[in-house]
């Protein structure tokens, strides 16, 4: 771990210090505070001194008792308790407040951001891709003064951070977060295609691939949040170049979620938990499913129906209807307030918290696409599926438009969280586009197929930032493309820009 030139090492330990060190530990406070502070540290019950001879004496001897016999500590001795004195450099107070301003107004706190203002100051690769970000958040929300060509220079001084960690061997942890900055700055910066972002979206996964390889320590907090997070990663790019995830490995399929904010939420958090780790594991081993099918459906792997319907069988079996319901029972569904230029389901969904809308959203995606799987599979091998005893079309059918309309009334929510809530329900609206186009998905709500696409359209095209006169049809081409890519078709556009390998060396 690198400390940055800025850090005052001598930052003071009062457990460190000796019991005849007196005279250092003024000298350490004063270095931290400043000596016309002093009096106030005098004044308090941390860090009370006296220059009295007497008294230095006594506290000498009660160190020395307490080494016989350690006091036990209670609420009330915290002046017992051992203080860590540090002042952070200005430099490094200035970006961690940054950050968290930035938190705060582009809806980032309560996820895996949170994680990030106590690295700030321990690793030069993450503060100079935080500020990147920052700038790049300022630019496009226009709150500063702050130019393309600056948020550029920041950019390229955190990528020479970055080559520099990697050529030191710095924290795996410290790469893995500054490359996830950047794949944020970049979705800010350039969207999804540019050759920086497929780039950066494959250095999560080697950083992934790099970790299950070394030595066997458990995923720490961060590589927890960060699986679940760039879900994408072990999701699309497998799909979108014809093979099983490369995640589908214990040490990922068996992490459990990082919770953030759990004292916010409403609903208990093993519910909210439960679905998290279902989706992540959904997402992981979904590829290998949308792999088989395609060879089959495809006439090319004909032998791979048995290997499908089985794994079809079993995923089947990953669902929590009582966690879900428990998440819909703390869910608050409001009339939906009439809006012209909003299109809405006539009811919505209200979340307490990011983490609990995250849970919902991508427990809904992957779950719909995996019923849409089976769909397909129970028209085109009926025989086969029939005599394994999966779902029936009929079970199929009843849960994706249950689910697909949980998705239309949630989705509103996200779209009103930034980019954060954004980015949880890109999925779910590609899944319900591709159910339309197999069935009419909501005929028993009497919701119209062209209705329903119309809110779909109006989510996508603020999720994907499009707009003009041809936002409409290029938003439609994208969800489409993405739906079959889902059940086994071809890969193009975005996805197979920004996920497929551009060389050997990609």
């Amino acid at each position: 771990m690198q400390t940055p030139p800025d850090i005052d090492d001598s930052g003071a330990r009062r457990e460190d210090a000796e019991p005849d060190d007196d005279d250092n530990v003024e000298v350490l406070s004063d270095r931290a505070f400043g000596r016309n502070h002093r009096r106030h540290l005098e004044s308090s019950t941390y860090a009370a001194r006296t220059t009295t001879q007497d008294k230095q004496t006594a506290r000498r001897q009660k160190r020395a008792a307490n080494k016989q016999h350690p006091p036990v500590l209670t609420p009330e001795s915290g002046p017992d308790v051992a203080l860590v004195l540090h002042k952070p450099s200005s430099a490094t107070t200035r970006l961690r407040v940054e950050l968290v301003d930035m938190m705060v107004r582009t809806h980032r706190s309560e996820i895996w951001y949170d994680l990030l203002p106590a690295r700030i100051g321990h690793s030069d690769a993450i503060d100079s891709a935080a500020k990147a970000l920052i700038k790049a958040s300022d630019l496009a929300s226009r709150r500063t003064n702050v130019t393309e060509e600056s948020c550029l220079s920041s950019y390229n001084r955190a990528i020479t951070s970055v080559r520099d960690g990697m050529i030191k061997s710095s924290s795996g942890d410290d790469l893995l977060c500054a490359v996830a900055l950047l794949v944020n700055f970049e979705r800010l910066f350039s969207g999804w295609t540019s050759a920086p972002m497929r780039s950066h979206m494959h250095g999560i996964m080697a950083i992934f691939m790099a970790q299950s390889k070394g030595p066997h320590k458990p995923p720490s907090e961060l590589t927890r949040t960060l699986v679940y997070t760039f879900w994408a990663v072990g999701f699309i790019g497998p799909c979108v170049m014809g093979t099983a995830s490369p995640l589908e490995v214990p040490r990922y399929l068996d992490l459990e979620p990082v919770p953030f904010a759990k004292d916010k939420m409403s609903c208990p958090w093993s519910a909210v938990a439960k679905l998290r780790k279902l989706g992540n594991q959904q997402f992981i081993r979904l590829p290998r499913l949308i792999m088989l099918f395609k060879g089959v459906q495809s006439g090319k792997q004909p032998q791979d129906l048995e290997a499908a319907v089985l794994l079809a069988k079993e995923l089947l079996e990953m669902h929590d209807d009582a966690a879900e319901t428990e998440m819909l029972h703390h869910v608050t569904v409001q009339k939906a307030e009439e809006d012209p230029k909003i299109e809405t389901m006539p009811y919505l969904m209200k979340f307490t918290t990011m983490g609990e809308f995250e849970a919902a959203m991508h427990y809904w995606s992957t779950q719909i696409i995996l019923l849409r799987l089976c769909w397909r599979m129970s028209r085109l091998f009926s025989a086969k599926y029939e005599s394994h005893g999966l779902w029936s079309k009929s079970r199929l059918e009843t849960q994706i438009s249950r689910m697909s309309a949980n998705v239309l009334m949630a989705a509103p929510w996200g779209l009103n969280k930034g980019e954060t809530g954004r980015s949880c329900e890109v999925l779910d609206l590609v899944a319900v586009w591709g159910a339309l186009n197999d069935f009419d998905v909501f005929a028993a709500r009497k919701l119209a197929p062209a209705k329903a696409r119309s809110l779909l359209l109006y989510a996508g095209q603020i999720v994907m930032g499009i707009s003009g006169e041809s936002a409409a049809a290029e938003c439609a081409d994208r969800l489409s493309a993405a739906a079959e890519l889902f059940i086994g078709g071809q890969s193009s556009g975005i996805l197979a820009f920004t996920f497929k390998k551009s060389g050997p060396s990609g």
